[in-house]
């Protein structure tokens, strides 16, 4: 139905539905049809009127006047089709309620007294002030208290917002709010603690400042106490989540210029990453194209949206750059804005960010840094990143990536995959053609989402005339746009410097009109090169302020007043003010936080290259005698300055230090930089023997042994060998010696190693360096290991035990008692290495080192494997777990999730060992460590065999081969020719299988690999078995029982004994092999070995009959739920109540919980799944005492599954 609509607000419009109808003519009838409007409840007198809108003339006029105004009004709304809305009957006049009409000024009053959806569209409605054109008495009072209305209505719907936590539409709303009552301070000191609480403390300030401004200027009055209070408290505060906003642009520089598509782009995953979906942006492009321009303007968006904005830049640097810049840039002020460290982090984490900020966090208790691999630094400097992230949503900005440490970019590879599961924009910019080599894969990312790349392109002629307009001030003629894009291509910095230049040499001026005229045709200089257009600048200043400018060119692109003063020779300060003014008012320098900086690199550049080399060193000598009086912690900039400046010994001495400070970090490129640096000093110093040069050798080569290029850390481990020889340093030799010996060993010389490492052992012994020497011991140890002397590998890791105690070293002797524990299981002396492990685990305990105790409690996690007792096992692998994942250890967590998966397949779990499988095999590809990648695949294989797939454990066979042959260590190839035995027993070719037993059988005989003793016996069995020898797998399967009941491996043994009474049963053997069947039953029942038992099961066809055993009706493990089963939906199983001679006497709960876990075990195996009802009835007790042992049992741990009941998951 068609209705009058009638708007009020803001001024009088009518519109037919939404058909906009003709204005009514005279403001005194718009008046006089508003004022029938609102008190249209009543008819009114002409009289009335007539006095009330003409107070002053004679009544006869007054009435023709109103009439005149009625025809003007009946002339718009008495022609509609429903009617007239104008009744004029005799004296009286009124507006036709009965005919449709909406009024917004009622719909306004309804909605405001709403909710909060209501008063959101109230606020809507409100378009101004009732009737602004109006301004008799009557409709004064009705604006007025309309208004008032409005005002508590913003404060109202504000306050809601804030009790909903939508804290930006708050804002907004009281914006709009003071906005239309600048002096009502309510609204201001709710304004204010938002913006606080958002973390926007400099906004929140400045509403206080333009709240002041305006009571004074209006009112000539103060704010009142409480409203200081507040400003003073929130000046003392620090916000409890930020939405800091960018660097702000340059007030010379222009507005952005087109950019549309690219700004869209960012637009949208800045929404994106705003709801939890991180994004990745590519931003590239040549010098000036307008890189960082555009990241700003994105920022400035990006933190109206409530994002915390992090802006870093890398600097052009002297000499190898600062670590992990310019992420340490934007992590220092992530921490001066929280003022603590990030919440939520790990202790090893918190160490990192130590190392990177020794100045601001404050390193934790126990944690050492020094055995960490580089990706754990680099994944937890990634965690760090993600847990600021937590605190607000997150606008990352990395500028000039291509002056930054080639470090940050395994950060960033570490990054990405949290990506999807962040609310971060991670923004980059960077000149592709100028990546360090280390970087060069960013360029070949493929983008995807969340990965984008915006490659910027030049300015179009319509974008340089906006641009010229822009920078003008008006329109330029187009010859003038035509050449200037014509010659410099489209460059946004081109076209400025271009711009400027010719405005300062005169040939661009603008006349008394305002208009800009500049000579015709070929008199125009344009300059071909930007360098010549920054060099035609720099023309135009005075020779004390180009000087000056060249100064702060060799201190480089960022410093401080301080600085500059004392390498200008200290000036007298109000001439170096006066300098700096100019040079800041010419866009040559800006100033941001405290600090000045060039506008472009590209002004630093070319003065710095214009300065003459002696100058240049000169002032690179001064730079670094500033430095160390004002600045001595900056050690690399104070290196590269007296390298730059020729100070050779000081250039030693500083690089040598700045390269250990960077190794500390992890940032390798940079460390080798500095020791190149090093590496030259020492040449012009003579290039003689020095324990400097013992400093730089042992540095670089730990940095090629963690680049794994084992024959570059060969080469300078003997240099480093050379050079202790010379200086007669014993104990240097010795070291070096020890790490030659590591690295033939790594290499597969450990014939070669072994003499080394004893005549490292020698020298230590006679030096009385008992850390020296077990370090040398536990070298010379792991050669005997290597080779396959376990007993002269076990005496040495003894004495470096004892070496390492008379040290007093905890944590190294926590690393030789590890290397014992590991020998002595390789040589079967489990018990034994059960002990080492736990002192291991003690000592690493009490000097805080997580990680070495990790490790341990690790082994003596496999030796529970070993033995059977997989519950232990699997809590201790938890434990493990969690410990190297609070440390954010990668390797760590692989290989306990590959330890845990076999635990957890032994148990008969098949989807558990899977998902525990794919964890660890997703983190050893990301860590691109191909050795441990091919253990992964064949943990793989194990799995499919067990999962009865044998074509996919031949497929996984096969790409662990693929690449295996990288690599020379002789555990992955054993390992490799174990599983495939395995795997081709379960496809029936036993002669492959042989083949490849053969070759284990060999290569564990040259290792001297004891353990695999009775591995190979069982294998040598189950081959010999399927090639019909069955006299032969007999005695094989026999001394396989053997060895394992010596060495007390009950898992092992039980499948020994199992397949034992196979081929006993085959030989016709009977009565013993139903013995062996059933006691290997027992044991892997009472181990709850699910999968062992479902192996046999299916061997057999039914379960092995036992003393003892009882039947039990249970539902079928595919019967359907809801209802009870049929009996064609039951099957008997077999159940053996009591395992071994000690159970009876066990306590009553507990040994019911064992014969639960067993009954469990047992139906599950042959293929039935029982209730709670079903236990309670077997074992004769009521269902609630059932259920409380279940509940008992699960939260120990054990995975125990009833008919109905949720299947556990990871």
């Amino acid at each position: 139905m068609s209705v009058l609509r009638i708007h009020l607000l803001g001024g009088l419009a009518l519109c037919w539905d939404d058909e906009p109808l003709p204005l009514i003519q005279t403001t005194l009838a718009r008046s006089i049809f508003a004022y029938l409007v609102l008190n249209r409840q009543r008819s009114h007198s002409r009289t009335v009127l007539a006095g009330l809108f003409w107070p002053d003339a004679p009544e006869k006029q007054a009435r023709r006047n109103l009439r005149q105004a009625l025809w003007h009004i009946a002339r718009v709304v008495n022609d509609l089709p429903c009617g007239p809305y104008l009744l004029r009957e005799g004296d009286t006049v009124a507006f036709n309620t009965a005919l449709p009409h909406w009024v917004d000024v009622d719909e306004f009053e309804s909605l405001s007294q709403g909710d909060v959806t209501a008063m959101a569209k109230a606020m809507l409605l409100y378009r101004g002030p009732l009737l602004p054109e109006i301004f008799d008495d009557w409709v004064l009072v009705d604006r007025e208290r309309l208004h008032e209305r409005w005002l508590a209505l913003l404060e109202r719907l504000a306050l809601s917002y804030q009790e909903q936590g939508q804290s930006q539409a708050a804002v907004e709303t009281l914006r709009t709010l003071l906005s239309s009552d600048p002096w009502h301070e309510p609204a201001a000191c709710l304004l204010m603690r938002l913006l606080a609480d958002m973390g926007r403390v400099g906004e929140s300030i400045q509403v206080y400042v333009d709240l002041c401004n305006r009571l004074q200027a209006d009112l000539g009055v103060s704010p009142s106490p409480e409203t200081i209070a507040l400003y003073r408290e929130i000046r003392s505060i620090r916000p409890s989540t930020f939405a800091v906003p960018p660097p702000p642009i340059q007030p010379s520089q222009p507005r952005l210029v087109g950019r549309q598509a690219e700004l869209a782009i960012i637009e949208a995953t800045t929404q994106a990453a705003r709801t939890g979906r991180g994004q990745f942006l590519l931003l590239t492009g040549p010098p000036g194209i307008g890189k960082t321009r555009l990241a700003l303007a994105a920022a400035k968006r990006a933190h109206h949206l409530g994002f915390w904005v992090l802006y870093a830049s890398a600097l052009e640097p002297l000499g190898p750059p600062a670590p992990y810049t310019p992420l340490e840039q934007a992590l220092r002020k992530a921490v001066k804005d929280l003022g603590n460290t990030p919440p939520g982090i790990s202790p090893l984490t918190q160490a990192v960010l130590s190392a990177l900020l020794p100045d601001l966090i404050p390193s934790p208790v126990g944690m050492n840094l020094t055995e960490l691999e580089p990706w754990h630094f680099h994944s937890s400097l990634a965690a760090i990143i993600a847990s600021l992230t937590e605190i607000s949503p997150l606008f990352l900005v990395l500028d000039n990536l291509h002056w930054a440490d080639p470090a940050i970019w395994p950060v960033m590879q570490a990054l990405i995959p949290r990506l999807p599961e962040l609310p971060l924009l991670l923004l980059v910019c960077f000149r592709p053609y100028e990546l360090p080599e280390e970087m060069q894969d960013l360029t070949r990312l493929n983008p995807t989402p969340p990965l984008y790349r915006l490659d910027l392109q030049p300015l179009s002629l319509e974008e340089v005339k906006a641009l010229t307009t822009e920078i003008a001030g008006g329109v330029l003629p187009l010859t003038f746009i035509n050449r200037l894009h014509q010659e410099t291509g489209g460059n946004p910095l081109f076209i400025l410097e271009v711009m400027r230049g010719l405005t300062e040499e005169g040939f661009l001026c603008q006349s008394p009109s305002g208009e800009w005229t500049f000579p015709p045709g070929e008199a125009i200089p344009i300059p071909a090169t930007i360098k010549q257009a920054i060099a035609g600048r720099l023309k135009q200043l005075l020779r004390p302020s180009y000087r000056l400018l060249q100064q702060a060119a060799v201190l480089g692109d960022s410093f401080d007043f301080d600085l500059l003063w004392a390498m200008s020779g200290k000036l007298d300060e109000e001439q170096l003010f006066e300098r700096i003014d100019e040079l800041l008012a010419r866009g040559l320098l800006v100033e941001q936080e405290g600090c000045y900086h060039f506008a472009h690199d590209l002004v630093r550049r070319v003065l710095y290259e214009k300065t003459h080399p002696r100058l240049r060193r000169t002032w690179h000598r001064r730079a670094a005698q500033v430095l160390a009086q004002m600045a001595p912690q900056l050690v690399a900039a104070r290196a590269r300055h007296a390298y730059a400046a020729h100070e050779w010994p000081e250039a030693l001495t500083l690089a040598l230090e700045a390269a250990e400070q960077a190794l500390g970090l992890f940032t390798l490129t940079e460390a080798l930089k500095f020791y190149q640096m090093a590496r030259e000093a020492e040449e012009h110093l003579g290039g003689e023997a020095s324990p400097e040069r013992l400093r730089r050798l042992q540095g670089e080569a730990r940095i090629y042994r963690l680049h794994g290029d084992l024959l570059a850390e060969a080469e300078l481990l003997r240099e480093w060998r050379a050079t202790a020889q010379a200086l007669d340093n014993s104990c240097a030799e010795t070291l070096a010696m020890s790490a030659l010996a590591d690295n033939l060993r790594r290499r597969g010389r450990s014939a070669d190693a072994l003499p080394i490492a004893q005549e490292a052992v020698s020298i230590a012994v006679e030096q009385n360096a008992p850390g020296i020497l077990a370090a040398a011991l536990l070298s010379l140890g792991s050669c005997h290991e290597s080779l396959g002397d376990l007993t002269m590998a076990l005496k040495f890791y003894k004495e470096a035990v004892i070496a390492a105690s008379h040290a007093h070293n905890a944590r190294q002797e926590a690393d030789c008692l590890n290397s014992l524990g590991i020998a002595l299981q390789n040589d079967g002396q489990l018990t034994r290495a059960a002990e080492v492990y736990q002192q291991a685990a003690e000592l690493a305990k009490a000097c805080g080192d997580r990680f070495t105790e990790s490790r341990a409690l690790n082994n003596l996690a496999t030796l529970y494997t070993l033995w059977g007792d997989l519950g232990p096992a699997r809590r201790a692998y938890e434990g493990v777990l969690a410990t190297v994942e609070a440390l954010d250890i990668r390797e760590g967590i692989a290989l306990v999730q590959r330890n845990l998966a076999e635990v957890w397949l032994l148990m008969g779990h098949l989807d558990k060992s899977r998902f525990y499988l794919e964890a660890a095999l997703e983190l050893m590809r990301k860590m691109e460590y191909p050795a441990n990648h091919a253990k992964v695949m064949l943990d793989l294989v194990g799995w499919a065999i067990a999962a009865d797939r044998p074509k996919e454990a031949l497929n996984f066979l096969d790409e662990a081969k693929r690449i295996l042959p990288q690599q020379e260590l002789r555990e992955e190839h054993l390992y490799y020719h174990y599983q495939a035995v395995g795997v081709y027993l379960a496809l029936g070719d036993a002669s492959t299988a042989a083949e490849h037993l053969a070759c284990l059988a060999e290569m564990a005989a040259e290792a001297g690999f004891n353990w695999l003793e009775g591995e190979i016996a069982f294998l040598r069995g189950r081959v010999n078995a399927a090639q019909g020898s069955l006299e032969i797998a007999e005695r094989s399967l026999r001394k396989a029982v053997e060895v394992w009941k010596a060495q007390g491996l009950r898992a092992s043994l039980a499948n020994a004994r199992a397949e034992l009474g196979l081929v006993l049963h085959r030989l016709g053997c009977y009565a013993e092999s139903s013995e062996l069947l059933a006691i290997a039953w027992e044991e892997m029942a009472r181990r709850m070995l699910r999968m062992d038992l479902a192996r046999l099961l299916r061997r057999l066809g039914h379960p092995p009959t036992l003393p003892g055993q009882r039947e039990v009706k249970l539902p079928l493990a595919d019967a359907p739920l809801r209802r009870c089963p049929t009996p064609e939906e039951c099957c008997y199983v077999l159940w053996t109540p009591d395992a071994g001679p000690l159970e009876p006497i066990l306590p009553r709960k507990p040994l019911r919980r064992a014969r639960i876990r067993r009954l469990l075990t047992e139906a599950a195996v042959q293929g039935a799944v029982p209730t709670v009802n079903h236990l309670a009835r077997a074992l004769r007790v009521s269902p609630a005492t059932l259920y409380n042992d279940l509940a008992t049992l699960r939260r120990e741990g054990w995975p125990v599954i009833t008919r109905g009941s949720q299947r556990l998951s990871v």
